[in-house]
């Protein structure tokens, strides 16, 4: 998992929770919205990690 991807979750996690334990709906929205960003990138790296993996004894791969 990237460093970015971590940062978004964890950023979005504590936004929740300031959020929630002010009352701040708005700050609440953004951190569900920043954690769901750095959930996507995550899953988008790992969809990458995967598709290099198929493809590294195929002849293409110039690493």
């Amino acid at each position: 998992m990237g460093n970015e991807s971590k940062s978004d979750k964890f950023t979005g996690k504590a936004k929740e929770k300031f959020g929630d334990a002010t009352g701040n709906d708005e700050m609440k929205a953004e951190g569900k919205a920043q954690n769901a960003k750095g959930k996507f990138k995550e899953s988008t790296e790992n969809i990458g990690d995967k598709v290099r993996g198929t493809t590294k004894g195929m002849g293409n791969d110039k690493r």
